[in-house]
């Protein structure tokens, strides 16, 4: 368990939650504030956490702002400050990576506020008048009230890739605040509200070099607003697009970063040529580091502590690299994550959908004109998906190696649906599905399971809301010319890219730090005759072809095989 913060509201729930961290409190680990049936507790080690008590309020910030500066005062006193002036709606246009705690004595109210994108977690439980709150699932399940028993339906998402962070964890009394709400406790009782809605400024005629300017200010802002608090500047590189692209960035604006690098033994896992180019154009200072691989030990211990399955290789293969840069003095780390949602064209059918939606009578004209010529590949490629998308029986379908009969039972279909209207443009709502969703959130609570055990932090520029919000309502049309999926991108940040990397097509797969932790006979066994198959979960014919393709060294093959050996190692668990 690695426990960061945590609260309790309720006399009982308070009692409870004092006794499962009381040795860790008598030994000055934990600090802990109580009054009135309401208490706060957190890491005293832990260096993301910073507190400001005047007697009347306490705030408790678990990360970093990107918009409070004052080199005189914490950011902790800063939010304290905050609060005596907006009250409950502290987080409304708050940004940052955070999770945010009030407790107001005098009015008897307890605050949770979570960042608008949910790079912070935060998790609950309650029952009654019996009510707790922590940054880990594993500190809830302590607690004797917490019903900890298996959310199935959520369970079977996480194998299936349906996985979102809006409410239901693996327990069935445990749920996530979702990001960008604030949940609020007073005598009167609990509720939750929202703080942050997502405003897409809709640009569908910008100019080529405008969105150009539009992308480069926006990331500029971005990287420069996490520099300032950071104290330190530093960033993965994989040598791809994204994440080289926040590199320059930070090199551009006087902060060259020490960056951080996995190097794989397999060609098609190895960037070296790619991250090499950067390195040596900007002449950067760098930590180069083996993918973490996990014995089955290990493994093993991380799904007791942690009381859930452990994150696939894709989020753990990292950790190594995060305890590298913490060992530096670097913790606060820059990521290239969320430059896929922003920057690679969406679905060909959505964008002529959103083209009718938009009055871009140039772009149908265009395409009306290239189908009377190629007819028939015009059919197959556009008109029929478009047709389809239109239906409103039609959706995704859920994977094959996973039971009709479980499909069924637990409404896995309803997690398959095309995305959520929010701008009712249907390339800029597929653009953002991850938000809407909650899949964001999700995949964000994966990686702090793993920045915490390393005593680190991600960032993600790409992930500001600023961003987001300035960049998701461009012309759908923009990302791709002269057959490059990523020309705005590249072209956005030319100056900031080695040539190898801006005229880069390629991208690497990473399934070679799957198979230690999967492919072996024991694995398999356990997994095609333990509980995912005792529970009618999986199709075994559909399965089958999992392990088959896996035995072939499938890339395809890798995290769905993953999930399913890490769903059972924990369904193995005697307090599962």
């Amino acid at each position: 368990m690695t426990f960061v913060l945590s609260t309790a509201a309720g006399a009982q729930a308070v009692t409870d939650l004092r006794a499962s961290l009381e040795e860790r409190v008598a030994h000055g680990e934990v600090a802990w504030i109580e009054h009135a049936g309401q208490a706060v507790a957190w890491d005293t080690t832990n260096g993301f956490i910073t507190s400001s008590d005047d007697g009347d309020v306490l705030v408790v910030l678990d990360g970093l702002l990107h918009e409070l500066f004052d080199d005189e005062r914490s950011q902790a006193d800063l939010l304290r400050r905050r609060y005596r002036q907006r009250g409950t709606d502290l987080a409304v246009d708050l940004l940052g990576d955070f999770v945010a705690v009030v407790l107001d004595r005098r009015r008897r109210t307890l605050l949770v506020a979570r960042d608008p994108i949910g790079v912070r977690p935060w998790y609950q439980a309650t029952s009654g008048r019996r009510h707790s709150g922590a940054t880990d699932q594993a500190t809830l399940c302590t607690l004797p009230w917490v019903d900890t028993g298996v959310d199935e339906r959520m369970a079977l998402a996480y194998v299936a890739f349906a996985s979102r962070s809006t409410g239901p964890t693996f327990h069935r009394g445990i749920e996530t605040l979702p990001p960008g709400h604030t949940w609020v406790n007073t005598p009167d009782g609990s509720s939750v509200r929202r703080h942050h809605s997502w405003r897409i400024d809709l640009a569908p005629r910008i100019t080529w070099a405008d969105a150009i300017d539009r992308c480069r200010e926006l990331v500029d802002e971005a990287v420069r607003s996490r520099l300032r608090v950071a104290g330190s500047s530093s960033s993965e590189l994989s040598g791809g697009l994204d994440s080289s692209s926040i590199v320059g960035t930070a090199v551009l604006l006087g902060q060259p970063p020490l960056v951080g690098r996995l190097l794989f033994e397999g060609r098609s896992a190895d960037e070296r040529t790619y991250s090499d180019a950067v390195i040596e154009h900007w002449d950067l200072a760098a930590l180069s580091i083996r993918p973490w691989i996990p014995s089955l030990d290990e493994l093993t211990a991380l799904t007791i502590g942690w009381r859930r399955p452990v994150p696939d290789a894709n989020f753990t293969m990292f950790a190594d690299l995060y305890r590298a840069f913490a060992e530096v003095g670097h913790r606060y780390t820059m990521t290239g994550l969320g430059g896929d949602d922003i920057f690679i064209a969406m679905s060909y059918e959505t964008r002529v959908l959103s083209a009718v939606r938009q009055g871009q009578w140039g772009v149908l004209s265009t395409l009306m004109r290239t189908s009377l010529r190629h007819p028939r590949h015009a059919w197959t490629q556009t008109w029929r998906p478009t047709l389809r998308r239109l239906t409103p029986r039609a959706r995704p379908r859920a994977p094959r190696y996973i039971s009709q009969q479980a499909i069924a039972r637990h409404d896995l279909g309803a997690h398959f649906t095309w995305p959520p209207r929010l701008t009712g443009v249907p390339a800029v709502d597929e653009r953002a599905v991850n938000l809407t969703t909650g899949h964001t959130a999700f995949i964000l609570e994966l990686r702090a399971l793993v920045t915490d055990l390393t005593a680190s932090r991600n960032t993600h520029p790409l992930l500001d809301p600023r961003v987001i919000e300035g960049l998701y309502g461009l012309d759908p049309w923009l990302p791709v010319r002269d057959g490059h999926g990523r020309a705005l991108e590249s072209a956005a940040f030319v100056d900031r890219l080695p040539p190898a990397v801006a005229n880069r097509r390629s991208k690497a797969e990473f399934s070679e730090v799957f198979w230690p932790q999967t492919l072996t006979a024991e694995v398999l066994e356990r997994v095609t005759s333990g509980p995912l198959v005792e529970r009618g979960w999986l199709d075994l014919g559909g399965f089958q072809n999992i392990l088959n393709g896996a035995r072939e060294g499938r890339a395809w093959a890798a995290l769905p095989l993953s999930r399913a050996v890490e769903v059972d190692r924990w369904l193995r668990q005697p307090e599962t």
